[in-house]
């Protein structure tokens, strides 16, 4: 199963967020999650991190949305002039927020402590596994979350 970590960018301090993010997904999500088989109505799975200095309750910047498949061609081309296509196949989005005083903080930690905010906070979003659509039966919630949550444990990110 594919499982990837990205992140919205902000314009003031968010600098440090795609690569500590991006790294943290690379060398650590993407291949824990590589061989995993949790069934065959979700084959992947984006964790949008969502980071803001707003303090207020906020409106989710991105609804947990399943994507069942969608084809798109790309204004890129290959070497021989081609479009090139994107196929996105049973794969499920929903976000993670960091914000207001863990935002602050995130700011000024050192990377250690970046990760563990970024692992409590995918852990703490964890519950949008369940918002998959009713019809999705072939997909092992329970396990992704508790593979997820031993993930953070084994590095050290979360008690």
């Amino acid at each position: 199963m594919e499982v990837e970590i990205t992140n919205v960018e902000v314009p003031i301090g968010g600098l440090w967020a795609s690569d500590v993010i991006n790294n943290f997904s690379d060398n650590h999500v993407v291949p824990f999650f590589k061989d995993k088989d949790y069934g065959d109505d979700v084959r992947s799975v984006v964790i949008i991190v969502f980071l803001t200095s707003y303090r207020g309750a906020i409106t989710r910047a991105f609804r947990p949305r399943y994507v069942f498949h969608k084809e798109s061609l790309s204004i890129r081309c290959d070497e021989f002039g081609n479009p090139l296509s994107t196929i996105i196949d049973r794969r499920f989005y929903f976000e993670a927020v960091i914000q207001g005083d863990l935002y602050d903080e995130i700011l000024k930690a050192p990377n250690h402590r970046k990760e563990q905010i970024l692992a409590e906070c995918v852990v703490n979003s964890l519950f949008n596994i369940d918002k998959l659509p009713k019809r999705l039966k072939d997909f092992d919630k329970e396990a992704f979350k508790a593979d997820m949550i031993s993930l953070f444990r084994s590095l050290g990110l979360i008690d």
